[in-house]
C-alpha cells in the first residue's frame, strides 16, 4: 500500500495496537521516494498498555446458619484486564441484612459496615 506524504500530513494515515493488557512491541517497514530513489528502513511501534479498571461478576456463596464462612479471592469473581494486576482491596458498599460481616484485623474479628 502506497500514500503520499500529504496523506501523513493530513493525518490520513494511522496505526492502531491490537489489545494485550501489558506493553508490548511492533514494527513494520516503510519504503521513501523521491521519485527516482527509494530507503527502506523499520518503524518500531513501543505500545503502552491502558490501565483498565478491574471487573467482577459479583458472586454467590452458601454457608449454614451460625457458622463463620471465610471468604476466598475467587469468591469475587475478579478480573483484570491487565496483565500482572492483582486484586488489591475490596469494598463493601451495601451491608448485608441477614447477617454479620466482618474482617479480621489487627489480630481480631470486627463488624464492617457499608
Amino acid at each position: 500500500t502506497s500514500f503520499t506524504q500529504q496523506d501523513v500530513i493530513d493525518g490520513k494515515v494511522s496505526y492502531t495496537a491490537n489489545s494485550y493488557g501489558s506493553d508490548q512491541s511492533d514494527s513494520f517497514s516503510v519504503s521513501v521516494s523521491d521519485g527516482a530513489l527509494s530507503d527502506a528502513k523499520p518503524v518500531a511501534v513501543t505500545i503502552t498498555s491502558a490501565n483498565v479498571a478491574p471487573t467482577s461478576t459479583g458472586g454467590a456463596v452458601t454457608t449454614a446458619e451460625d457458622t463463620n464462612y471465610v471468604f476466598r479471592a475467587s469468591d469475587f469473581n475478579f478480573s483484570d484486564f491487565n496483565t500482572g494486576d492483582a486484586m488489591t482491596k475490596v469494598s463493601i458498599s451495601a451491608a448485608p441484612g441477614a447477617g454479620k460481616l466482618q474482617a479480621y484485623v489487627s489480630g481480631a474479628w470486627q463488624d464492617v459496615g457499608a
